[in-house]
């Protein structure tokens, strides 16, 4: 048996709800069959893609991408798409490229993006399959940095480990 205010189970013969209190009548049907299906809640992920309009194939413009950037701050866990991260990237760059004129905030600008740089670079590993201390490829001279473009520009993998893959949708 059902409450009729709240919905939740109650034992059958029950006068009052202890959930809400609500006085039952005995003789009352049941609603079980009436009951709403039960969904279940998107992942933080999810949520976050879907307040920034993300389409189903993940590719997301620029101002999409920021505020992914700046929602997933220090966020490692998960995926974030190529574009998502190349826009991110180019925002990096014309961000501190303008505020290096200015000596005291563009230090200040370059070390608080930091921490969202390190973390959109791990969740793009994640996207192309690898684990997080391939970023420290990025330490080797030279051919790091190359190594860690090329992972970035790769494709992004099905579903794996770090979260469902984007849909592709293809014309």
């Amino acid at each position: 048996m059902l409450c009729r205010q709240c919905g939740s189970n109650l034992q059958e013969g029950t006068t009052f709800c202890p959930d809400c209190g609500a006085k039952q009548d005995v003789a009352a049907p049941n609603y079980q069959q009436y009951a709403q299906p039960q969904y279940q809640q998107p992942s933080y992920q999810q949520q976050v893609m879907n307040q920034a309009n993300v389409p189903s194939n993940g590719s997301v413009s620029f101002g999409a991408a920021i505020k992914l950037y700046f929602t997933n701050y220090a966020n490692f866990k998960g995926r974030a798409t190529r574009s998502e991260f190349w826009w991110a990237y180019l925002f990096t760059f014309l961000a501190t490229f303008v505020l290096a004129f200015i000596p005291v905030i563009g230090w200040l600008a370059m070390l608080a993006l930091i921490v969202p740089n390190l973390a959109i670079m791990v969740r793009r590993l994640h996207d192309t399959g690898k684990p997080w201390p391939y970023i420290l490829l990025s330490l080797v001279p030279f051919a790091g940095g190359i190594i860690m473009i090329v992972f970035c520009c790769q494709d992004s993998v099905g579903d794996n480990q770090w979260g469902r893959g984007p849909v592709r949708v293809y014309r």
